[in-house]
């Protein structure tokens, strides 16, 4: 039987490089045979370097997926492509979203995929509570000629203060749902017969007032 080390929620962003010495060390010490990790490794702008520490510091076979943290601050997209590009240059890394069934014993398999659920307190069409994954994940793929800024918001929410920029964009092709939200066009003046975030209020304000 293989000597696994099993990792989740680790966040490396939020350690001193001291720290992040130690952790390292402390999971070599351990002499796994193999890694696991269950995501949220880091936020996107620090992921890719901190895939490209763990494939330095431990030599032998590290399989992991992606939590929401590694998407925040950047796109569902770049991200995969970022880890897609580090695994390339560090062939024992192995992001299970991208792989095939792995064969750990002839009896055991593993297989993983990024992916995390939003219940918004068991509410999920009506709920004002939502994940700060819609703020910080660019969650829709689709092209977009990008135009004018329409308005920019300042709001204080209870853990954290956020800036939004709303722009004008043209779509090329339709936007595709990366997080399992649903989505759907409406009328703008439907707009005022649904339930928003406090921060998106000053925008859907402005929808209404243009025809």
């Amino acid at each position: 039987m293989k000597r696994v080390a099993w990792l989740t929620d680790i966040h490396l962003n939020f350690l001193s490089a001291e720290e992040s010495r130690k952790f390292f060390d402390n999971v070599a010490a351990a002499r796994p045979e193999t890694v696991l990790i269950g995501g949220d490794i880091a936020e996107a702008p620090e992921l890719a370097r901190q895939l490209e520490r763990i494939a330095a510091a431990w030599t032998c076979p590290v399989y992991f997926v992606l939590g929401n943290h590694d998407f925040y601050f950047g796109s569902i997209r770049q991200v995969r492509k970022d880890v897609e590009r580090v695994c390339a240059a560090a062939p024992h890394l192995t992001y299970l979203t991208s792989a095939d069934a792995i064969e750990l014993t002839p009896a055991v398999g593993l297989c993983g995929v990024d992916g995390w659920a939003d219940a918004r307190l068991g509410d999920y069409e009506r709920s004002l509570v939502m994940m700060n994954d819609y703020r910080l994940i660019e969650e829709l793929a689709a092209d977009a000629d990008v135009g004018r800024e329409l308005l920019a918001v300042t709001h204080e929410y209870p853990e954290r203060t956020i800036e939004l920029h709303f722009v004008r964009c043209r779509l090329r092709g339709d936007p595709e749902p990366q997080l399992g939200q649903q989505m759907r066009w409406v009328p703008r003046a439907e707009l005022a017969t649904l339930r928003f975030p406090p921060a998106d209020d000053e925008l859907i304000a402005l929808l209404l007032q243009q025809r």
